[in-house]
Order: C-alpha cells, then sequence, then structure tokens
C-alpha cells in the first residue's frame, strides 16, 4: 500500500473545480481512468446541466407555447440559466488558466 502526502489546499482546489467541471480523474501514471460522452459530461458537469436545462427551458418557453404568462416566465428562466452556466464556465476556465 502506497501512502502519499496530499497538499490539503489543493486536493480542495482540484476537488472544487472537479465537481464545477467534471474533470475525469486521472490515474497515478497520468492516464484518465474513463473517456467521458458528450451524455455523461452534462449529466455529471453542473454548469453544463445548468447550461442544458436554460436551453430546454427557453426552447419550450419560446418555440413551443410562444404566447402567455409561461412562455415569458420560462423563456426569461432559460435565458438566466444559460448565462448562469456560460459564467460558471467562463469562471472555471480563467481559474485554470
Amino acid at each position: 500500500m502506497l501512502c502519499h502526502a496530499i497538499d490539503p489546499n489543493r486536493f480542495i482546489l482540484e476537488f472544487r473545480i472537479g465537481l464545477i467541471m467534471g474533470t475525469a480523474q486521472r490515474e497515478s501514471n497520468g492516464s484518465t481512468g474513463r473517456i467521458l460522452t458528450a451524455f455523461d459530461a452534462f449529466r455529471s458537469t453542473p454548469s453544463n446541466f445548468i447550461l442544458a436545462l436554460g436551453l430546454v427551458l427557453f426552447v419550450v418557453g419560446a418555440l413551443v407555447l410562444r404566447v402567455g404568462v409561461w412562455a415569458a416566465i420560462l423563456g426569461v428562466w432559460g435565458c438566466a440559466l444559460i448565462l448562469l452556466g456560460v459564467g460558471i464556465r467562463t469562471t472555471v476556465w480563467l481559474i485554470r488558466r
């Protein structure tokens, strides 16, 4: 059994970024442990999930319902979630740079 010294600050930062971006775990030799499909990326990443949910709400509100209060509510919520998802992804991308 191997014991590795772990820097707690780096571990917490990588854990938070991994939760937000849904990064694949790496093995000790540096290779990716699993390959994420597009569906897995949207399912496992909160920012992608928020973005996809916003897109669905916008499409339902703006294109399916078209008229009425619910169409406006879903359209506005969809736009807000799309902006939130893009904002989270951009923030994490800037942090990683």
